[in-house]
């Protein structure tokens, strides 16, 4: 937890799993999975997703939104 958030980072690679048939899928239940954990267990802190890959970055916040999961902010931030 960085100044009371929860920070989590989402690292190169989700790209090539998430545009793999029968991989794809999987990833985004995990996604989904890992989200309402991380939402639960942050008892109204925030909580931000720094991802790096612009466009996995995308998918997530339209994956989230279609669930209906709120309190993730879905950043894209370069690996360095």
């Amino acid at each position: 937890m960085v100044n009371g958030g929860l920070i989590e980072a989402k690292g190169p690679g989700y790209a090539g799993l998430l545009n793999s048939p029968g991989v794809a899928e999987s990833v985004q239940q995990k996604l989904l999975q890992q989200a309402v954990s991380r939402v639960k267990a942050a008892n109204g802190a925030s909580i931000t997703w720094n991802v790096a890959e612009e466009s996995v970055a995308s998918a997530i916040r339209s994956l989230l939104q279609k669930q209906g999961i709120k309190g993730i902010k879905v950043v894209y931030t370069p690996p360095k």
